[in-house]
Protein backbone atom coordinates (compact mmCIF):
# COMPACT_ATOMS: atom_id res chain seq x y z
CA UNK A 1 0.00 0.00 0.00
CA UNK A 2 1.24 3.73 -1.02
CA UNK A 3 0.39 6.23 1.25
CA UNK A 4 -1.62 9.13 0.23
CA UNK A 5 0.36 12.19 -0.58
CA UNK A 6 -0.59 15.76 -0.78
CA UNK A 7 1.67 18.27 -2.45
CA UNK A 8 1.59 21.41 -1.40
CA UNK A 9 2.41 24.55 -4.05
CA UNK A 10 3.15 27.66 -2.10
CA UNK A 11 2.08 30.37 -3.35
CA UNK A 12 5.40 32.62 -4.03
CA UNK A 13 5.05 36.01 -5.31
CA UNK A 14 7.90 36.29 -8.41
CA UNK A 15 8.58 39.71 -7.01
CA UNK A 16 9.34 40.03 -3.42
CA UNK A 17 11.06 43.12 -1.26
CA UNK A 18 12.92 43.69 2.38
CA UNK A 19 12.95 47.04 3.20
CA UNK A 20 16.05 48.73 5.53
CA UNK A 21 14.79 52.09 6.08
CA UNK A 22 17.36 53.03 8.83
CA UNK A 23 19.95 52.16 6.12
CA UNK A 24 17.95 53.21 3.22
CA UNK A 25 18.52 49.98 1.77
CA UNK A 26 16.11 47.11 -0.69
CA UNK A 27 16.23 43.73 -1.48
CA UNK A 28 14.14 42.50 -3.90
CA UNK A 29 14.32 39.32 -4.56
CA UNK A 30 12.71 37.60 -8.17
CA UNK A 31 11.97 34.12 -8.32
CA UNK A 32 10.46 32.02 -11.19
CA UNK A 33 8.95 34.04 -13.78
CA UNK A 34 8.11 37.40 -14.36
CA UNK A 35 6.08 39.65 -16.39
CA UNK A 36 6.33 43.53 -17.47
CA UNK A 37 3.07 43.67 -15.26
CA UNK A 38 5.30 42.67 -12.29
CA UNK A 39 8.08 44.66 -12.80
CA UNK A 40 5.99 47.84 -13.09
CA UNK A 41 3.69 46.96 -10.21
CA UNK A 42 7.23 46.85 -8.35
CA UNK A 43 8.29 50.21 -9.63
CA UNK A 44 4.51 51.58 -8.66
CA UNK A 45 4.79 49.87 -5.09
CA UNK A 46 8.19 51.58 -4.24
CA UNK A 47 6.83 54.63 -5.51
CA UNK A 48 3.99 54.59 -3.67
CA UNK A 49 6.26 53.81 -0.61
CA UNK A 50 8.37 56.01 -1.21
CA UNK A 51 11.68 53.63 -1.65
CA UNK A 52 12.82 55.16 -5.04
CA UNK A 53 15.29 56.81 -3.16
CA UNK A 54 16.88 53.56 -1.80
CA UNK A 55 19.58 51.54 -2.74
CA UNK A 56 18.29 48.17 -4.28
CA UNK A 57 19.98 44.92 -4.53
CA UNK A 58 17.89 42.67 -7.37
CA UNK A 59 18.73 38.97 -6.50
CA UNK A 60 17.13 38.07 -9.56
CA UNK A 61 19.25 34.25 -9.67
CA UNK A 62 16.12 32.41 -8.82
CA UNK A 63 14.13 34.26 -11.71
CA UNK A 64 13.20 31.45 -14.04
CA UNK A 65 12.00 30.83 -17.94
CA UNK A 66 9.84 31.44 -19.20
CA UNK A 67 12.23 34.86 -19.75
CA UNK A 68 11.09 37.88 -20.89
CA UNK A 69 11.12 38.49 -25.15
CA UNK A 70 12.99 41.31 -26.39
CA UNK A 71 10.03 43.10 -26.98
CA UNK A 72 9.17 42.62 -23.04
CA UNK A 73 12.13 44.19 -22.07
CA UNK A 74 12.07 47.08 -24.31
CA UNK A 75 8.30 47.62 -23.22
CA UNK A 76 9.10 47.33 -19.82
CA UNK A 77 12.19 49.60 -19.79
CA UNK A 78 10.09 52.44 -21.74
CA UNK A 79 7.34 52.30 -19.05
CA UNK A 80 9.99 52.55 -16.24
CA UNK A 81 11.33 55.72 -18.59
CA UNK A 82 8.03 57.38 -18.83
CA UNK A 83 7.25 56.87 -15.60
CA UNK A 84 7.87 59.92 -13.36
CA UNK A 85 10.99 59.14 -11.49
CA UNK A 86 12.09 61.14 -8.63
CA UNK A 87 15.68 63.22 -8.69
CA UNK A 88 17.29 61.29 -6.28
CA UNK A 89 16.62 57.65 -7.73
CA UNK A 90 18.57 55.35 -5.74
CA UNK A 91 21.09 52.67 -7.83
CA UNK A 92 20.08 49.38 -8.85
CA UNK A 93 22.07 46.25 -8.79
CA UNK A 94 20.84 43.32 -10.61
CA UNK A 95 22.35 39.82 -9.71
CA UNK A 96 21.63 37.00 -12.16
CA UNK A 97 23.80 33.34 -12.52
CA UNK A 98 21.98 32.67 -16.09
CA UNK A 99 23.19 33.55 -19.43
CA UNK A 100 20.21 34.38 -21.49
CA UNK A 101 18.63 36.56 -17.60
CA UNK A 102 22.11 38.41 -18.08
CA UNK A 103 22.12 39.23 -21.64
CA UNK A 104 18.17 40.32 -21.05
CA UNK A 105 18.94 42.46 -17.75
CA UNK A 106 22.06 44.12 -19.54
CA UNK A 107 19.48 44.85 -22.34
CA UNK A 108 17.31 46.28 -19.63
CA UNK A 109 19.67 48.35 -17.89
CA UNK A 110 21.50 49.89 -21.09
CA UNK A 111 18.38 51.47 -22.40
CA UNK A 112 17.41 52.80 -18.43
CA UNK A 113 21.36 53.90 -18.28
CA UNK A 114 20.63 57.33 -18.90
CA UNK A 115 18.31 57.58 -16.24
CA UNK A 116 19.69 56.53 -13.16
CA UNK A 117 22.27 54.10 -12.25
CA UNK A 118 21.83 50.53 -12.99
CA UNK A 119 24.14 47.78 -13.62
CA UNK A 120 23.98 43.68 -13.64
CA UNK A 121 25.91 41.19 -12.11
CA UNK A 122 27.19 37.30 -11.70
CA UNK A 123 27.54 37.49 -8.05
CA UNK A 124 26.39 39.08 -4.99
CA UNK A 125 29.54 40.98 -3.39
CA UNK A 126 30.18 43.00 -6.51
CA UNK A 127 26.37 44.20 -7.17
CA UNK A 128 27.21 44.75 -3.14
CA UNK A 129 30.64 46.79 -3.57
CA UNK A 130 29.06 48.87 -6.48
CA UNK A 131 25.94 49.70 -4.63
CA UNK A 132 28.21 50.98 -1.75
CA UNK A 133 30.25 53.28 -3.91
CA UNK A 134 27.16 54.57 -5.82
CA UNK A 135 24.89 55.28 -2.53
CA UNK A 136 27.35 56.04 0.64
CA UNK A 137 26.07 52.64 2.37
Amino acid sequence: MFAAVTRFQPTVMPISSVVDQANQRMRTVVTGPVTVKEILGHLETAQREKLLSFAELIDARRAGPPYLSTEEIWTAATAVRNTKLPADLGPRAVVVDDLTMFGSVRIFSTILSGYFPISVFRDEPSAMAWLADRANV
